[in-house]
């Protein structure tokens, strides 16, 4: 939480703390109280006399804070969304060559790491809407594309780890022909590049063009539907198949493909909610505006 926050309910605690102690009521047969002195009632002003210094304190301390450039949630929250968009696309590689035993480790590390990163996003948009300029409407608009990007990467977490655990459980590198191997090792390629390409954008950096993820999966599915290949074969009752593949590998590539499908929409979506964000510098002034008091 920004430390002008913090200094501010802490102030205001031991505002309401002093406020609120009880003072003691006399015993209805106790004898009369001494009148008091001068002395008692210094004693007595004492505490609210510190209170009042301590909020002038907190004051002046958040003053300066503004002044000299705080730290404000709403773009803390554009550099978690492209550190999680990083991590997915890392977990995207996940046993691209291979040694699925010792990837396993590092698949966990960076599924929780995107998971912390997503976290902090959504924590610091509650609390981006306390910060001075929340309302304006460049600030909300900003805000709320920043959590529909963050709700798209999510849904593409969850898509990539069991991309992720299928490349795990069956290891395709072997039974793949050599003429759809590329293709496909292409396609994997091109959902990390679309991923670190949003991240820069979220960034406010110059990104290549968009990889065309759906252009790279309709090419391998191609490859396996025609039989242009020398190792596919067709049969009368079906699509075509890998004839060197027996049925148990040919499901697995099927459900391979399928799961790539599932990474296209969202691999769409999250690009539309990012080009929906304004440059961070556009975004800076916006909440700016409306701090010029």
């Amino acid at each position: 939480m920004p430390l002008f926050s913090t200094w501010i309910q802490t102030g205001y605690s031991m505002a309401v703390t002093t406020a609120a102690t009880p003072r003691p009521t006399p015993h209805p047969t106790a004898p009369p109280a001494p009148k008091p002195t001068h002395a008692a009632d210094v004693a007595a002003g004492f505490s609210g006399g510190t209170v009042l210094i301590i909020l002038i304190g907190i004051a002046v301390m958040g003053l300066l804070e503004y002044l000299i450039g705080p730290t404000r949630a709403a773009p803390a929250m554009r550099a978690h969304l492209a550190a999680a968009l990083r991590r997915l696309a890392e977990l995207s590689q996940t046993c691209l060559r291979g040694a699925a035993d010792r990837l396993a480790l590092s698949t966990r590390g960076r599924r929780l790491a995107a998971y912390q990163e997503l976290g902090a996003v959504a924590q610091l948009a509650d609390e981006a809407r306390a910060e001075p300029g929340a309302r304006a409407p460049e600030a909300e608009a900003d805000r709320a594309a920043v959590l529909r990007a963050a709700a798209e990467a999510q849904e593409l977490l969850i898509a990539l780890l069991a991309l992720a655990r299928h490349r795990i459980d069956v290891d395709l590198h072997d039974a793949i022909d050599e003429s759809i191997a590329p293709k496909v090792h292409t396609l994997a390629l091109a959902v990390g590049d679309a991923l670190e390409g949003a991240a820069r954008r979220v960034e406010g950096r110059e990104a290549p063009e968009p990889a065309d993820v759906a252009g790279a999966l309709g090419a391998v599915e191609e490859s396996v539907r025609s039989g242009a290949a020398a190792a596919l074969g067709a049969t009368a009752a079906g699509p075509a198949r890998l004839a060197h593949l027996d049925a148990h590998l040919d499901a697995h590539l099927d459900a391979r493909l399928a799961l790539y499908r599932e990474l296209v929409p969202h691999l769409a979506g999250l690009a539309r909610d990012v080009d929906a964000l304004a440059p961070p510098a556009s975004a800076a002034r916006a909440a700016g505006h409306a701090l010029a008091w």
